[in-house]
């Protein structure tokens, strides 16, 4: 995988995986390198299966949301990302993807809710920046009477300018921070 011969990889586990069907990790690997050739429909059903057989994995609930978002499966997508952050609600890289995914459908306050708490987990994990940052200025740019932004700047004074107080401090403990139910904006 990490050598990037993606197509020898998913070859290889596919013969290991019919000696040894319940290899958790090796659908997980699969997976990830279906999602690595942008086989989408194939990626989600291993990493489906690998989910049953490691049900407390957090990462492959994230990934299978990330492959999910490729197929613009929305229910998939919340399901996956909300099962993830119920199993590990720290993990910062969970947070970023689902802002990622929020931020490309469109759902900016949801985009900055998750990228913030990403950027509040793990200050440099520097995609969550980019997310939070984004969502920011998008939410900020809407019409002042639109409703999905008025949270925001009616409590921060501007998303944007909240974006960039988080970032300049440096919040590096979640509980120094507001903690973000997953369950409120996996919607």
């Amino acid at each position: 995988y990490q050598a990037g011969r993606l197509q020898k990889l998913v070859d290889d586990l596919e013969r290991r995986l019919t000696d040894f069907p319940e290899w958790g990790e090796g659908h997980h690997l699969r997976g990830l390198g279906l999602m690595g050739l942008q086989h989408f429909d194939q990626a989600v059903s291993s990493l489906q299966r690998a989910s049953e057989l490691l049900p407390g994995r957090a990462e492959i609930r994230d990934h299978l949301g990330v492959a999910c978002v490729r197929l613009g499966d929305d229910e998939g997508v919340r399901r996956a990302f909300e099962q993830a952050l119920s199993l590990n609600p720290l993990r910062a890289e969970t947070w970023n993807n689902a802002a990622d995914s929020a931020l490309s459908r469109g759902r900016f306050d949801e985009a900055f809710q998750y990228g913030l708490q990403a950027v509040r987990l793990k200050p440099d994990l520097h995609e969550s920046s980019y997310c939070l940052l984004q969502a920011a200025y998008r939410l900020d740019e809407l019409a002042p009477g639109d409703d999905s932004a008025k949270s925001i700047q009616a409590d921060r004074g501007g998303a944007l300018t909240s974006a960039i107080k988080t970032l300049q401090t440096g919040i590096e403990r979640p509980e120094q921070g507001a903690f973000f139910s997953p369950t409120r904006y996996c919607a």
